[in-house]
């Protein structure tokens, strides 16, 4: 059963759905709702910009949250690029992201979305910049949630032993010591969540979820 902060933030049929005409008949309005990872008693806004389908939501404790699904030819897969997505400092706290991501990567499960991509943006500067409102950490966040990338071999010289020798990402955060040398030292970086059943990235996020006791 879900916890209280999940049942709170995310009733899918509180969101209210808006699909503009030229979007493809493919996945149901539930559906749009939950991978999206959109928060209780948002509007969700699906538009067909001719590239990917925009999913636009408006909540007040987001300051921007898109995400572009798309068909991706090579892989011959839907996938969702998760292009913006910022938490109001007034919202932080409740882990509302954590959340929002497992809502997102069980329901492109369940309907057969085939990738889970983005940028992890940030470094250890950005993240503790004086105003809460510039800081940037999703090169600290997405990984933990499961989000997994090769680490970039520039990164390797500023890893203490042993962690200068890891190759993964998931490798790296599977240990609160791991963490910690990701949060000082990594940097930006493309990473993708595996969304076959037992993959690494679910483990991530199992680990993630259950230290928190977050129950989706």
């Amino acid at each position: 059963m879900p916890d209280l902060i999940t049942q709170r933030w995310f009733d899918p049929h509180s969101v209210k759905v808006v699909i503009e005409p030229g979007v493809p008949e493919v996945f149901d309005s539930l559906d749009l709702v939950g991978i999206s990872g959109a928060f209780a008693n948002s509007t969700l806004t699906v538009r067909n910009t001719g590239m990917f389908i925009r999913l636009d939501v408006e909540n007040t404790a987001v300051r921007k949250h898109w995400r572009d699904l798309f068909f991706d030819i090579d892989k011959n897969c839907w996938a969702i690029y998760n292009r913006k997505f910022r938490i109001n400092p007034s919202f932080w706290g409740s882990d509302l992201a954590g959340r929002s991501i497992a809502v997102q990567a069980k329901a492109a499960q369940r309907i057969g979305i085939g990738r889970l991509i983005t940028e992890a943006v940030g470094d250890y500067q950005t993240a503790n910049l004086a105003r809460k409102e510039d800081r940037w950490s999703g090169y600290w966040v997405w990984p933990r949630i499961g989000f997994d990338a090769d680490i970039p071999s520039s990164i390797w010289p500023r890893l203490a032993p042993p962690f200068n020798g890891y190759k993964r990402l998931s490798e790296l955060v599977a240990t609160e010591e791991g963490e910690q040398e990701w949060y000082l030292h990594g940097d930006s970086v493309h990473v993708e969540f595996d969304l076959q059943p037992g993959s690494t990235s679910w483990k991530t996020l199992e680990r993630y979820t259950s230290k928190r006791d977050i129950r989706i």
